[in-house]
């Protein structure tokens, strides 16, 4: 029996996450879902997911940059892939080679559900590969 791969979403709208929850899980991932990123990334260390999908969104945008940074940072993260989901195109614009050498991906909001999954599905083939 083959394990389901994990997923943690991260987004502030409560809307959105059950939006994402539902259309990953009927694809088969195991999601964890979180209004805020965990303070402390053992957290994320602990439920060791395959992929993180992080909202950007503005006036927390310093704080999930930081938040983004610390995951690259730290040993046991930093090859988790990230897909940044956000409605903050200027920002994200001005770093998306920043980001693209990170091998963060980023779709923009309003998202097709085609779009997330194929970036879903890439990046995990990615995490399967190492």
């Amino acid at each position: 029996m083959q394990v389901a791969h994990s997923i943690f979403v991260i987004d502030g709208t409560q809307d959105i996450l059950d939006l994402i929850r539902l259309i990953l899980e009927e694809e088969g991932y195991k999601v964890y879902a979180s209004l805020t990123p965990p303070k402390n990334l053992t957290d994320i260390e602990r439920l060791q997911p395959d992929l993180i999908i992080l909202d950007f969104i503005p006036g927390k945008f310093i704080q999930r940059w930081q938040f983004l940074q610390r995951l690259k940072e730290f040993d046991t993260t930093t090859l988790i892939p990230i897909i940044l989901c956000t409605v903050g195109l200027r920002e994200i614009h001005q770093q998306e080679d920043y980001l693209t050498k990170l091998g963060v991906k980023i779709i923009y909001k309003p998202f097709e559900i085609d779009d997330l999954l194929d970036a879903v599905h890439q990046a995990i083939l990615l995490r399967s590969s190492y």
